[in-house]
């Protein structure tokens, strides 16, 4: 590649390159401000246990939270290029394709938190069993944040950073406005639902936005799919996680586990995976093959 360090005849700007840094910035720190708003109110309008129990319920949401980032980081370059192309049929079927895959990696970490949330926060101690109600309500948000896929990203890259801009002012307003509603009367249980509901909010904008500037979705049949497999998997692990009377919260987590991934891992193979993934997995198996 002779020409590959060869310097670019035209230097962008000083002007266009904070056009679009310096509305991601500010994105940046609304999102952090959205995310903080509940900690630091709760902090401020209840006990300060209250605070810690609710820092482990964040905490325990960040696996599947990494799926979603790891993702939409790498589908950002893609966004550029295809917007660029003016190849909107191909954005569409990428935005499909990660989406999918944001939901079908996350589903068994939502589906744990949901099923076992008492259990989980049980293993840093018996107090932290308090925050449960929040952790399964702050996992149906996070949840539904995976499913809508990566539509800042999609409005982001195509040269729209101010409208993402907007679409957090306004929804870190609304998030502060709950808090102090919500967190006096129901506490943690209260700073949850205000964190969700203005997650849920500014994605189904966001949803919105993208239908009406590119005429496209997230959403295909398999990402369907993949959430009934996880409803089922998560239906037939119930009566072992729930019934049986284990004899500590850690016992409880490792079994549920031991179960819900194994069958979640049979039914998405058997009725969410689709041509794409058994190609990719045929073309991964050949070069062991041919290796023996």
């Amino acid at each position: 590649m002779p020409r590959a360090f060869v310097p670019a005849r035209r230097k962008a700007g000083v002007g266009q390159l904070l056009r679009f840094s310096l509305p991601q910035t500010l994105t940046s720190l609304l999102l952090q401000t959205i995310l903080w708003t509940d900690a630091l109110l709760l902090g401020r309008l209840r006990p300060a246990a209250e605070v810690a129990v609710y820092t482990i319920v964040q905490r325990l949401l960040s696996p599947a939270q990494t799926v979603s980032t790891s993702t939409g980081q790498m589908f950002a370059p893609r966004i550029a290029t295809e917007d660029a192309r003016g190849d909107r049929a191909t954005l569409e079927v990428m935005l499909k394709r990660v989406t999918y895959w944001n939901v079908s990696l996350a589903i068994p970490v939502f589906a744990l938190l949901l099923l076992v949330p008492e259990a989980l926060l049980g293993i840093f101690g018996p107090a932290y069993r308090t925050g449960a109600q929040a952790l399964t309500i702050l996992a149906a948000g996070q949840l539904f944040n995976a499913a809508t896929g990566p539509l800042g990203q999609v409005i982001n890259m195509s040269g729209r950073p101010y409208l993402t801009l907007v679409n957090n002012a306004a929804v870190a307003a609304l998030n502060i406005v709950l808090c102090l509603i919500l967190i006096p009367r129901y506490g943690l249980t209260g700073a949850a639902c205000s964190t969700t509901a203005s997650l849920t909010l500014v994605n189904l904008v966001k949803l919105a936005q993208v239908r009406a500037l590119f005429g496209i979705n997230p959403f295909r049949l398999e990402t369907g799919r993949a959430l009934v497999a996880g409803l089922a998997a998560t239906a037939l692990t119930a009566p072992l996680a729930l019934l049986v009377d284990w004899p500590g919260p850690l016992a409880q987590v490792v079994a549920t586990t031991a179960l819900l991934l194994p069958l979640y891992a049979v039914l998405f193979w058997r009725s969410a995976a689709g041509a794409e993934e058994r190609e990719l997995l045929r073309l991964r198996a050949r070069p062991a093959v041919l290796a023996k």
